[in-house]
Formats: C-alpha cells, sequence, structure tokens
C-alpha cells in the first residue's frame, strides 16, 4: 500500500509541470492570439484612417488652389474696372464686357461672370440676353451685411440660365473708402470643376470623395455625383464645432447606409470641408477569414505550441524593442535632437516619390548658420553647441507639424515641406530666418545672437529625370547664393 501511494506521489509530481505548461498554454496562446489579431486589426484600422486623411489632404489643397485661383481672377477683374474706369470712363464699359468675355473664353469651367452694384443688380455679364434677378441667392446678399464680407464662397445651386446645370459661385465686394458697398463681383463655376480634378484621383474599393460646405450642403460626391449633389447632409457639419482643422471619424452613412471611416480636412476660411471614406467592411474583409482560421490553428496547436509559442514572444517583444531603441539612436542627430543626414535623405527620397505619384508639390529648405565659426572662435565649442540646440528648438516651434527638419551637418540644417508649394515654402522660410533672428541664446552671462542663411527649392515632377538629389543641389545653390548676396536671407533657386 505505501509503495502504491509512494509511485502515486512520484506520478503526480512527473505530470504536474506538464499540467501547468499545458494550463500555461491555454491561457498564453489565446492571449497572444487575440493580442496578435487586435494588433492586426488596429493596423488596418489606423492605415484606413491615414490614407483616408491623405486623401482628404490632397482633396483639400486642390479644392484650396481652385479658390485662390478664382479669387485672384476676380480681383483681377476689380483691377482693370477700376483701372478702365480712371483712365476713359467713356470706353470703360465697352472694354470691361470685352475683359470678362476673355477671361471666361479662357476658363471653360467658369459659367459666367457677374458684376452687381450696391443693390445686388447684375450690371455687366458674361451672358446673352436679359440677366436674371440674382438678389435671392446667398452669394449676393452675404455682402449687405454691416460686416464687411472678403471673398465668399457660396452654397450649390441650380442656375437660373444654364438649365439643369449645378454651380457655386465666387463672389467678392468692392468697397468704397467709407465701407459702403461699391459693387459686387461674382464667378459662376461649374461644380464639374471639382469632379473633373478628383477623378483623376484613384479610389479604392468602396471609397469615396465628398466636398461639403459648412451648413451640409453637398458640392460633389465621387461616385454617384448625379445623385447627391446639392443634398443637405443633417448632422454633418459637427466637426466644424472641433477645434482642429483635420481629423477622422466613423459613421454610418446618411447617403448609402454604409458603415464608413472618413478622413477630412476643413477649409475654414472658405466654408468648405473636404471628405474621403472607405467602408468598414472592405478594409476589414480579409480581417474577419484571418480571424476564423486563426481560431481554427489555435484549437488545433494549443496542447503543442504553448509553451514554445511563449518562448518565441518574449523572445520577440526582447528584439523588437531592442530594434527600436536601435532604430531611435540611427536616424536621430545626438545634439539636437533633429533627425540625422542620413535618415533626411531617405526620408526625402520616399517624399519625392510620392509627390511624384500622387503630383502633389514638395519643397526643400537648406538652410546655414551665419558666421558660425566666430561663435566657436568666441564664446567655444561648448556655446556653439548651445547655439545648434537653440536654433533647432526655434526652428521646431516656428515650422507646421508636416514639416520634417534634420540637422544636416556642422552648422547646416534641411527642413522638408510634404504638400508645399515653391510659393508656400518660401514664405515658411521667411517665417524661420525671422524667428531665429529673434532668438537669443543665452550663454553664461553673454547673449548670442545669430542670423541664417536659407535657400528654397522644389521638387518639379513635371520636369525630365528632376530626382531628389537634383532638388538638394538646387536649394545648396540657393543657399549659397543667399551667402553671396550678403547673408540673413532667403533665396530661392531658379
Amino acid at each position: 500500500m505505501k509503495f502504491a501511494i509512494r509511485n502515486l506521489t512520484l506520478e503526480s509530481q512527473r505530470i504536474w509541470p506538464v499540467i501547468l505548461l499545458d494550463t500555461l498554454a491555454a491561457v498564453l496562446i489565446p492571449g497572444l492570439l487575440g493580442y496578435t489579431l487586435w494588433l492586426d486589426y488596429s493596423n488596418r484600422i489606423n492605415t484606413a484612417k491615414n490614407n483616408t486623411r491623405f486623401v482628404a489632404d490632397i482633396v483639400a489643397a486642390q479644392t484650396s488652389a481652385t479658390i485662390i485661383g478664382l479669387d485672384r481672377m476676380l480681383h483681377g477683374v476689380i483691377i482693370q474696372s477700376q483701372m478702365e474706369h480712371a483712365r476713359d470712363r467713356t470706353q470703360a464699359s465697352n472694354n470691361i464686357d470685352t475683359y470678362l468675355k476673355e477671361i471666361k473664353s479662357q476658363n471653360k469651367n467658369i459659367m459666367d461672370l457677374l458684376m452687381m452694384d450696391a443693390n445686388g443688380a447684375i450690371i455687366k455679364w458674361t451672358g446673352q440676353g436679359e440677366p436674371p434677378d440674382v438678389t435671392d441667392r446667398d452669394y449676393v446678399n452675404v455682402h449687405f451685411g454691416e460686416q464687411p464680407y472678403g471673398l465668399y464662397v457660396g452654397e450649390p445651386l441650380v442656375s437660373k440660365v444654364h438649365k439643369g446645370k449645378w454651380f457655386f459661385a465666387v463672389s467678392k465686394a468692392v468697397r468704397k473708402t467709407n465701407g459702403d458697398l461699391d459693387s459686387i463681383v461674382t464667378a459662376i463655376v461649374d461644380i464639374a470643376q471639382f469632379r473633373s480634378q478628383f477623378a483623376q484621383i484613384q479610389l479604392l474599393e468602396s471609397s469615396t470623395l465628398v466636398l461639403l460646405t459648412k451648413k451640409g450642403n453637398l458640392v460633389t460626391r465621387n461616385p454617384h455625383h448625379e445623385r447627391f449633389v446639392g443634398m443637405n447632409i443633417v448632422g454633418q457639419n459637427a466637426v466644424w464645432d472641433l477645434d482642429r482643422q483635420g481629423g477622422n471619424f466613423e459613421l454610418v452613412s446618411p447617403l448609402d447606409r454604409v458603415e464608413r471611416i472618413v478622413g477630412y480636412k476643413l477649409l475654414r476660411k472658405y466654408g468648405i470641408g473636404a471628405y474621403s471614406s472607405v467602408a468598414r467592411d472592405v478594409v476589414l474583409n480579409d480581417w474577419y477569414g484571418m480571424f476564423w482560421r486563426a481560431i481554427a490553428l489555435m484549437v488545433l496547436l494549443l496542447g503543442i505550441f504553448g509553451w514554445l509559442n511563449r518562448k518565441i514572444y518574449c523572445e520577440k517583444e526582447i528584439i523588437d524593442r531592442q530594434q527600436r531603441k536601435l532604430g531611435e539612436l540611427a536616424i536621430t542627430d545626438e545634439l539636437t535632437g533633429l533627425y540625422n543626414r542620413r535618415h533626411i535623405m531617405a526620408t526625402f527620397e520616399s517624399e519625392r516619390r510620392r509627390a511624384q505619384r500622387y503630383e502633389t508639390p514638395l519643397s526643400l529648405l537648406m538652410i546655414d548658420i551665419d558666421h558660425f565659426k566666430m561663435i566657436n572662435d568666441e564664446y567655444g565649442h561648448a556655446a556653439g553647441d548651445a547655439a545648434l540646440r537653440g536654433i533647432a528648438e526655434a526652428m521646431t516651434m516656428t515650422v507646421r507639424d508636416e514639416a520634417i527638419l534634420a540637422r544636416y551637418g556642422g552648422e547646416e540644417f534641411i527642413v522638408v515641406l510634404p504638400m508645399t508649394s515653391e510659393s508656400q515654402a518660401t514664405i515658411i522660410a521667411e517665417r524661420i530666418r525671422r524667428s531665429i533672428g529673434e532668438t537669443t541664446i543665452r550663454w553664461k552671462s553673454k547673449k548670442i545672437r545669430m542670423t541664417v542663411s536659407i535657400g528654397v527649392a522644389a521638387y518639379r515632377s513635371n520636369v525630365a529625370h528632376h530626382s531628389d538629389s537634383i532638388t538638394i543641389s538646387e536649394a545648396d545653390e540657393a543657399l549659397y547664393e543667399a551667402k553671396k548676396a550678403g547673408r540673413n536671407r532667403v533665396v530661392v533657386a531658379r
């Protein structure tokens, strides 16, 4: 009896580790599998959010560029009208008629150009016959208020002249020196202007592009524009109450009742929002299949690979953390905390490819501290290091979030500006130059003031063989010209 009890005890001692390992495997495998599935799920959702936000940014940039172009055109009409009246009042009327028709002929998406008096009555237009009464239109009434209104982008409307055609109006008021309304200049623009632009953007399955006004009126939708143009999307303007320009949200679309992941960018100045969406089910379609296959595999391998999977998982986590840490050290400049030269070169190449693929603007700034050697000679290298850190901090506080900053080497810095035209980059460069010029670096009892010279270049996708290295070279040559011209200035590459 004692022998039997002893053997039973030994058997239990041998089985106990197996039971413990099986129990651990039964707990860890579902946990690991669930964690892996959750990571994959989150990655798919986050990727969809990033993609929709990126497309919304592109749509917003194109829309903004269109409106800016119309603003400039209207400003040109106003200037031309004022010049004609000042030069020859007897011929001004005929000259303005000719000028308006010439502009319309050059812009196929402009349905009509209007000039209205202070009461909203049309006094000049490019149409035929008797002009319509537009005093009931929002693009006229908005300028009658006591509060002066600059450029106004109107709600989508059906034309009174061009049967069945939808348009949006961009109007601008001309005011007298006392602030009273003198006249209104308006461009009536075919909504097809936006449709033709957005048709060039390749959409994934179930994706949509939408332009909505702040009041929730739909300007255009791709696909199925004809079904939804002009529709008021009740309650879809809540994002305008948020204190941000863009982001993501999820909703069941009121247009097709599909649950969607939406990225948006608001053009608050013009009262228009750009939205890009993708169906949630399409994003997760492959994930659902993977989920059920993983469950079946877990049931099959639970008793076999529990301990082994746990060990591999733990080792993988350690390796991943080490790689991430090494990765951070490999791309960061130790002194300034900015990216280093190797990383910014790889980043600029990636941004250049994306700009080429999507035909979006991309610009580059090369920045060099003026007379940096004098700082080292007068105050010492430790002061020079403090100056480099101070300039890096000043630039980081000055540029927008999308900008990518790096220390190029020595006292030279580089700034990559995705989605930024050459003219916009020049404005940013001037802002950086002024900010650094106003920055004081305190070193012991000394106050060090510095200036920088900046070269600006833009990647030109429409120029054959124009590469990232050529763009960098052009920015560097512009920087040299800035130095040569006396320093503390911004020069744009020729």
